[in-house]
């Protein structure tokens, strides 16, 4: 099944964030070092910092010291799940910005990924659709 840019959600970002983009800061959580650096071939351009991480226990560590604009967040990780990760970084600050990045498509997931505040849910194999999302948000290339 082929995934495609969701509004549902992102209704509530205000495009504006992206004006700025030499200053934005992105985490990627990503147990494959092969998959972190495809994200990071992908979107460097926009991102004046990249963290990287392996799990969803030190993306919320990560989170915490570095405060990234923007979180790529997979589901599948060692010692926490992305979805519990997102959880608990939008309980610490309700306005981050984490964009799911998975191979499941299963809506349960979905379901749960926008319930716990992601703004958008990407299947890997579609990932540059990452690019479409953050250009809907206006950031220059």
């Amino acid at each position: 099944m082929h995934f495609s840019y969701s509004p549902e959600f992102t209704s509530h970002i205000n495009p504006a964030i992206f004006n700025q983009r030499k200053k934005m800061k992105l985490l990627i959580a990503e147990d494959s070092e092969k998959i972190r650096t495809m994200l990071k071939d992908i979107v460097s351009i926009y991102f004046s910092e990249i963290y990287e991480c392996d799990n969803g226990e030190d993306a919320l560590e990560l989170y915490s010291r570095k405060k990234p604009d923007w979180i790529f967040m997979d589901i599948k990780m060692p010692k926490m799940d992305g979805i519990s990760a997102t959880k608990k970084i939008i309980e610490e600050n309700p306005d981050a910005k984490v964009i799911i990045v998975t191979n499941y498509d299963n809506e349960t997931l979905r379901r749960n990924a926008k319930e716990a505040g992601a703004i958008n849910y990407i299947l890997k194999e579609n990932s540059n659709q990452i690019v479409d999302l953050l250009k809907q948000f206006n950031i220059d290339t």
